[in-house]
């Protein structure tokens, strides 16, 4: 057997056995996904890139319907990515806030669980010159069990639990890690300033 064909088969199997672990990894462990809305800003910008942990929820089995045992639920404060109740196909990724069982209440944009005010998230904002709407005031309504309640950091600027309702269990696809990579969406700018370096490593609080 030549070396050519000796270096062809030798590359052949490893792909063999490369690709299918790229692809279980993928669909079971992490995924990436791109920000296209600020309604998580300023925890997550447009055009950040992140990856999410899917197996810490019970990563899916594509096609066959299977879900691997969760190592939890998802916990109040976490951030989740999702399966919009309203778009199927479409994800979206909110922060969770309260979880089946528990007693959400808002008033002038206070979040209040079981009753103890709930702190705006570190790099979260709310607008005080937005004007009060409907969704500045919620509850008190306890979570069914099975569901979660979600918001956006970005609290004027997010379709959430406020306006769709609570989010089922089954939906939640992983939980947000990481800024693997950042990309402004200001096409002003050159491409090396386009880039949001600072962001590139980024862990999702």
């Amino acid at each position: 057997m030549n070396r050519k064909k000796t270096f062809l088969m030798e590359h052949a199997r490893t792909l063999a056995i490369a690709l299918p672990i790229a692809l279980l990894l993928r669909v079971s462990v992490v995924e990436a996904y791109r920000i296209p809305s600020g309604s998580m800003e300023d925890t997550i910008l447009v055009g950040d890139r992140l990856l999410a942990d899917k197996l810490v929820y019970g990563a899916r089995v594509p096609f066959i319907g299977y879900r691997f045992p969760a190592l939890h639920d998802p916990l109040p404060g976490e951030v989740i990515i999702f399966e919009s109740p309203r778009e199927p196909g479409v994800r979206f990724i909110k922060r969770c806030i309260a979880v089946g069982g528990q007693t959400v209440m808002i008033r002038g944009k206070r979040v209040y669980v079981d009753g103890v005010l709930v702190a705006l998230p570190d790099h979260g904002k709310i607008d005080p010159r937005h004007p009060s709407s409907g969704m500045d005031s919620f509850g008190p309504e306890v979570v069914p069990a099975g569901y979660l309640f979600v918001l956006g950091d970005n609290r004027d600027n997010s379709t959430d639990s406020r306006s769709w309702g609570y989010l089922s269990r089954d939906s939640v696809f992983g939980k947000a890690l990481v800024v693997y990579w950042s990309w402004s969406p200001d096409t002003t700018q050159g491409f090396w300033r386009r880039i949001r370096w600072d962001r590139i490593g980024e862990r999702i609080l």
